[in-house]
C-alpha cells in the first residue's frame, strides 16, 4: 500500500455517511470523488486536499501544510498535509471541510 492506512481510516471516518462519494485509485494512492470531482487523496507523502484557490493561502498557513507540486509545477488550489499535520485532528478537519465546501460548489463532471 503506497499510503498510510491510518490516514485512510481518518478520511473515511470524516466522510462517513456521504452517499455521493466515490473512491478511485490515483497518484499512487486512494482518492475520494464527489460527482466526478476529486475532493482529497491519501498518498504516500500525506493528505492531498482540493481546497480551491480562494482558501489556499489560509490552508497553507496551517502547521505542516504545504503546496501540492514542486517548484514551478505547483497545483493551484491544492495543498498537501504532511504526517504531523494530518495526524492533528483540527488541521485535518479544517482541510477536509474546506475541500468539501469547495468541491460541492463545482459542477458535476460527466462520466
Amino acid at each position: 500500500m503506497a499510503w498510510d492506512p491510518e490516514l485512510e481510516r481518518h478520511i473515511r471516518a470524516a466522510l462517513d455517511g456521504l452517499p455521493w462519494l466515490g473512491e478511485k485509485r490515483m497518484f499512487g494512492g486512494l482518492a475520494w470523488m464527489v460527482e466526478g470531482n476529486m475532493l482529497c487523496a491519501a498518498i504516500k507523502p500525506g493528505l492531498m486536499a482540493r481546497v480551491g484557490k480562494a482558501a489556499e493561502a489560509e490552508m497553507l498557513a496551517l502547521p505542516g501544510v504545504g503546496p501540492m507540486g514542486a517548484g514551478a509545477r505547483r497545483m493551484g488550489g491544492w495543498v498537501l498535509a504532511g504526517e504531523d499535520a494530518w495526524r492533528d485532528g483540527d488541521v485535518r478537519q479544517r482541510l477536509l471541510s474546506t475541500a468539501m465546501a469547495h468541491v460541492m460548489a463545482l459542477p458535476p463532471k460527466q462520466p
